[in-house]
Formats: C-alpha cells, sequence, structure tokens
C-alpha cells in the first residue's frame, strides 16, 4: 500500500468471549485482511531473511533481544544508547522486513535501532504530530503475502484512534478513532504478512481485536487472566498472539510475563511467567510466520 491508502480492510464485528484459559477464536484470522494484492496466505515474500522472521523485544533497561516465542527463546543482541532526554526509556517499538527496529521513546522521539547489533540512530521524526503524542506501532503487508507494507500506530494518550507513519517523510497520518465496543480505547498493535492489523487493546478485561480500515473494529476477544499493569508489548508469531505484560512498579515482580493466545481454538496459556526483565515493546516484520513452523531442531 502506498501512504495514503485507507488501511487493513473492514470485517463484520464477531462474537467475542469470555476467557479463563480459553477465549472465542478470532475466526477471521489467516483469511482475507483485504489490503490489496493477493498472494500465497502464510507464505512469506522471498525478500526474508531469518533474523527478520524473530520477534524482538525492547526492556525498561534498554536493553534489545530477539525472541523466538513457541519455545521461549530469548537472546541478548546488545543495549542501546539513543540519544534520548535524561530519563526517558522505551514504550514501543514495531520491526520492518530489513530488520530495523522502529523504537518510541517516553520522549517522544524515534529511534531506528539494528536488530543485528542494537546500533541506535535518531530519525527526524517531529513528537507530537496530529494529537499521536505516545503509541503503539506494528507494520502489517499491504496485502497477502506482499513484500510491501506500511507502519500503524495507535495514540496511547488520548484515544485518538489509529494513524500511519510514512516511513520516508515520518509524517503522521491520522486515520479515525476505533469503532464500538473499543471507541476511545488504547492499543499496542501488531500485524503479519496476511495483511492483517491487530491490537491488544488495554480495557478490563483486556482484549484482542482485528482492525480494519478507518479504525473499524472486527471480531474481539476478552482476555479475562490478563492483567495488563504498567508495562506492556504485542506480538504475532506463527498464527498465534503473545501478549507481553509487567508491573515494574511492584517490588515483588522480577519482569513481564508472557502469555500466549492461540486464536485456532480459543487458548490462553502463560508460557513465561517473569522472562526476568521488563519489556517495553515487542516488534515483528512482516517475514514472521503466519502458520505454525516446525520445531527447531
Amino acid at each position: 500500500m502506498t501512504p495514503g491508502d485507507p488501511g487493513p480492510a473492514d470485517t463484520d464485528p464477531g462474537a467475542s468471549g469470555d476467557d479463563g484459559g480459553a477465549s472465542t477464536p478470532l475466526p477471521t484470522l489467516l483469511t482475507d485482511g483485504g489490503l490489496g494484492d493477493s498472494g500465497p496466505a502464510g507464505v512469506p515474500a522471498g525478500d526474508c531473511s531469518a533474523a527478520s522472521q524473530l520477534v524482538y523485544v525492547v526492556s525498561r533497561e534498554n536493553d534489545l533481544y530477539s525472541l523466538r516465542p513457541d519455545v521461549v527463546t530469548l537472546t541478548h543482541i546488545g543495549s542501546l544508547s539513543c540519544p534520548a532526554s535524561s530519563g526517558a526509556f522505551p514504550f514501543s517499538m514495531a520491526v520492518d522486513r530489513s530488520g530495523t527496529a522502529w523504537i518510541l521513546y517516553t520522549d517522544g522521539n524515534l529511534f531506528n535501532v539494528s536488530t543485528k547489533d542494537a546500533s541506535c540512530r535518531r530519525t527526524s521524526f517531529l513528537p507530537n504530530q496530529a494529537g499521536f503524542s505516545l503509541f503503539g506501532m506494528g507494520f502489517a503487508s499491504n496485502g497477502a503475502g506482499a513484500s510491501t507494507d506500511t507502519l500503524y500506530v495507535s495514540e496511547n494518550v488520548n484515544g485518538h484512534g489509529l494513524g500511519t507513519i510514512d516511513t520516508q517523510t515520518l509524517a503522521i497520518t491520522a486515520i479515525g478513532p476505533y469503532t464500538t465496543p473499543l471507541a476511545g480505547q488504547k492499543a499496542e498493535l501488531t500485524g503479519n504478512g496476511d495483511g492483517l492489523l491487530y491490537g491488544f487493546f488495554l480495557t478490563t478485561p483486556a482484549q484482542v481485536a482485528q482492525i480494519g480500515a478507518s479504525g473499524a473494529i472486527g471480531t474481539t476477544a476478552p482476555l479475562a487472566s490478563v492483567s495488563v499493569g504498567t508495562d506492556w508489548a504485542f506480538s504475532f508469531w506463527g498464527g498465534d498472539f503473545y501478549l507481553y505484560t509487567g508491573n515494574s512498579t511492584d517490588p515483588s515482580q522480577t519482569g513481564s510475563a508472557i502469555t500466549r493466545y492461540r486464536p485456532s481454538d480459543g487458548s490462553v496459556a502463560v508460557v513465561s511467567s517473569s522472562v526476568g526483565f521488563f519489556i517495553e515493546g515487542a516488534g515483528v516484520s512482516t517475514c514472521a510466520p503466519t502458520t505454525p513452523p516446525p520445531p527447531p531442531k
């Protein structure tokens, strides 16, 4: 999709379900997402490296890790030295197909970070555009199997809803507020190579929802067992969603938990009760698998 295209296609709202170890599946996952150029669902384009198919997470302590979420294998890449304001720390993250992480800090500045060595450079992004001060981020491809994608943002202070960042000009374009039943709510975002965009909404209970054009909310899945806390992040990988949650103000907590929501059967499972640090952002490129891969040898 070129900058200015409307975003993921609208989907009819689906049923919500209660959670207590299980939740109603998102039936539109891995089906038509309607962003444009069609291609074979679940098959990344040929420009994808092995590294671009992993999840990346960034900690409150400015450390970058790669993650294979199905086996919870974390690898420390390096410590960030981004020239953010004193006291600022990472707020959210997205990763593009080249393996570059886009990391927003709490001072509103946006940085590009290498997922190879954690080297960091400031971008020319101007904070507080279009009423978007702090926001969640996620790339979604411009069609199933497409090799181009769009960076979506979700405004997380005043609930303005969905927008995009042009990765060339770094201009934010506001798309519009989310529709009922999540109007005015805040979200972290993730997308995939099937051209679908999803939000982890900071409601009570927390919800995962498909997001369509103009911020239209499609199928939702309440996850009553997930406590958002003060630190949250979100990623899609291999047909599942991973929610990273923790409360860094609670001295009894040693780090973020990782919870897997599997829309194919509605199951919810804690795959790690604590990773030993607090995750502030998670990013995954549209090269990541959209169906479960074989386990690593």
